[in-house]
C-alpha cells in the first residue's frame, strides 16, 4: 500500500508548489474511454512488474493478500456470485498476459474465469497465500473461501500487483459488500482506459529531468549483511515490526511544520542517512512508490495499479545538517512527485549502470495513509485478519504508516539469506535514534547510532 509521498496535515505550501508544476503542464480534463478497435495495452507499472515477474515467476512478493473472518450464517453461492461480479466490474482483476517475442500482451478474460476454491479448515490457508500466479495463464486475482465451523468462515482474497494497489484492494471489498447486499455495480473508468490514455502522453519533459537527476548516480546501496549475496536469491524473508512512540512521533510533527516539509520527508531523510552510514556513502538512492491516483479525480475509483516507483537521491551527508538535509529532501521529493508520471523502465534506462537482472535499487521506503481493508457482508460479522508478507522484493524495505493517531507504526521486510533478525533489529533501534536526532545542528554524519548507556557498555573495560 502506498499514498502520495507528500500528504500530511501540513501540506498547504507543499500543495502550493505541486500545484504551481502542475500548472505548467496541459489540463488534464478526464480519461476518454478507450477506442473499441484499440488493443489493451500495458501501462508503465504493469510492464515493470511484468518484467519483475519474469525474473522470478515462482516469487510471491508481489502478491496482495487480504482476509477477513466470517461469522454467521454466510451464503457461499451468493458470495461467490458477488466475487465474480466485482471480477466483471475491473477489467485488471481478469487480464491475462501473453508473452510474444519477449513482449508482454494483455488479453482479457470473461469474469467466469475467475478461480474460486474452498477448504475445509485453515491446514491450506499458507500456502494459499503464498501460492504464485501464473500471469500467462490464469487471472491475476483469486478467491478461496475456508470452513473453520458451521457458522465460521475465513475469505481469502489474492491479487497479483500487476491488478492492483492497496488502494484497489479496498475499492474490491467495498464491491464486494454492496453486490452480496444486493446492489448492483455500474460500470466505470477501466484500468485499460487508463493505460491507454498514459500511452497517449508524451514524456519527454519528466525523462528530462530524470535524466539530469540521475547523472553520474552510484548504484544500489549495498548494506553490509550477516551473509554474503548468493548468486541465485530467492523471496525468502521476514518481518520486524516497531513503533515510533508517542513523544518521537510528536516531536517529529513538530519538525515537520517547523521546517515546512512533511512527516514522510522526516522519517525517509533518516532511513537514506542510515543507509547511508550502514554502506559508507555520501550518495544513494532509495526507491519509493508514490500514488498516481491524484491526476484526475476518476483514478480513485478505478481497481488497478497506479503507484509508480520514484528514486530519491540524496547527497553530502558528511557535511549536511538535519535541517539541511530536510530542505534537500524536501525538494528531492516533490520533484520527484512532479516527475512521477514517466515511465520506470525509461527512468531506470537512464541509469549509468547495467540492470543485472534484478531491480536497479536494493531498498524501498514506502509510507501508506490507506487505512486497513474492511469487509461488510450483510447479516454476517467480519473482522480482517492480518497476514504477514514475508516474500520480500529487495534487499530491505520499510514501511511506515502514519494515519493520523498518536503514534506511527513500522515494519521492516529483508532478505533472510542476507540478514540475521538481530541485525535488522538494531537497523530498526539506529533508525529511531537518528529520527530523534534530526532537529540539531550537528551533521547527520555525527549523529549517535548508540544511546549514552550503549556507548558506555560498549566502551566499558572488559573484565
Amino acid at each position: 500500500m502506498s499514498a502520495n509521498l507528500t500528504t500530511d496535515a501540513i501540506e498547504a505550501a507543499l500543495a502550493a508548489r505541486l500545484a504551481k508544476a502542475k500548472a505548467k503542464k496541459p489540463q488534464r480534463v478526464g480519461i476518454p474511454q478507450r477506442p473499441a478497435d484499440a488493443a489493451v495495452v500495458l501501462s508503465s507499472a504493469q510492464r515493470r512488474l511484468w518484467f519483475l515477474h519474469q525474473l522470478a515467476p515462482d516469487s510471491s512478493a508481489y502478491t496482495l493478500p487480504v482476509a477477513w473472518r466470517l461469522r454467521g450464517a454466510l451464503d457461499g453461492s451468493r458470495l461467490r456470485a458477488a466475487v465474480v461480479a466485482v471480477v466483471e466490474s475491473a477489467d485488471a482483476l481478469r487480464t491475462f498476459y501473453r508473452a510474444t517475442d519477449g513482449t508482454p500482451t494483455a488479453v482479457l478474460a470473461e469474469a467466469d474465469a475467475l478461480e474460486w476454491r474452498e477448504f475445509d479448515g485453515l491446514e491450506e490457508f499458507g500456502s494459499e497465500v503464498r501460492r504464485p500466479f501464473d500471469l500467462e495463464q490464469a487471472a491475476p486475482f483469486r478467491a478461496s473461501l475456508f470452513r473453520v465451523g458451521a457458522d465460521e468462515h475465513v475469505l481469502l482474497l489474492c491479487v497479483h500487483h500487476i491488478a492492483a494497489d492497496g488502494w484497489s484492494m479496498g475499492l474490491i471489498a467495498d464491491r464486494l459488500g454492496a453486490v452480496y447486499g444486493g446492489a448492483a455495480l455500474v460500470a466505470g473508468t477501466q484500468y485499460a482506459d487508463v493505460a491507454y490514455w498514459q500511452q497517449q502522453r508524451s514524456s519527454d519533459g519528466d525523462l528530462a529531468y530524470w535524466r539530469e537527476q540521475l547523472a553520474d548516480s552510484p548504484r544500489p546501496v549495498e548494506l553490509p549483511g550477516d551473509r554474503s549475496r548468493p548468486a541465485h536469491p530467492s523471496d525468502a524473508g521476514a518481518q520486524y515490526s516497531f513503533e515510533l512512540d508517542e513523544t518521537l512521533t510528536t516531536q517529529l510533527r513538530a519538525l515537520a511544520a517547523s521546517e515546512q516539509v512533511s512527516t514522510f520527508m522526516c522519517l525517509v531523510a533518516a532511513f537514506q542517512v542510515l543507509c547511508a552510514r550502514q554502506a559508507g556513502l555520501d550518495d544513494v538512492i532509495v526507491a519509493a512508490p508514490v500514488s498516481g491516483r491524484d491526476a484526475v479525480p476518476e483514478l480513485r475509483t478505478v481497481v488497478g495499479c497506479l503507484v509508480e516507483t520514484v528514486l530519491l537521491r540524496a547527497r553530502n551527508f558528511s557535511t549536511s545538517t538535519g535541517h539541511e538535509l530536510l530542505q534537500q529532501v524536501r525538494n528531492t521529493v516533490l520533484e520527484a512527485t512532479e516527475h512521477a508520471a514517466a515511465p520506470f523502465e525509461e527512468v531506470a534506462a537512464l541509469l549509468p549502470y547495467p540492470a543485472e537482472g534484478r531491480p536497479p535499487y536494493s531498498v524501498l521506503f514506502s509510507a501508506t495513509h490507506v487505512p486497513r481493508v474492511d469487509l461488510s457482508l450483510a447479516g454476517v460479522r467480519t473482522e480482517p485478519l492480518t497476514i504477514e508478507a514475508p516474500a520480500r522484493k529487495v534487499d530491505l524495505t520499510m514501511e511506515v504508516a502514519d494515519l493520523g493517531g498518536p503514534t506511527i507504526s513500522a515494519s521492516i521486510t529483508y532478505s533472510t539469506e542476507l540478514f540475521d533478525a538481530s541485525t535488522i533489529e538494531r537497523f530498526a533501534h539506529q533508525y529511531l535514534l537518528l529520527l530523534e536526532g534530526l532537529d540539531s545542528s550537528t551533521p547527520v554524519s555525527r549523529l549517535p547510532l548508540l544511546t549514552p548507556a550503549e556507548q558506555t557498555k560498549l566502551l566499558a573495560p572488559r573484565p
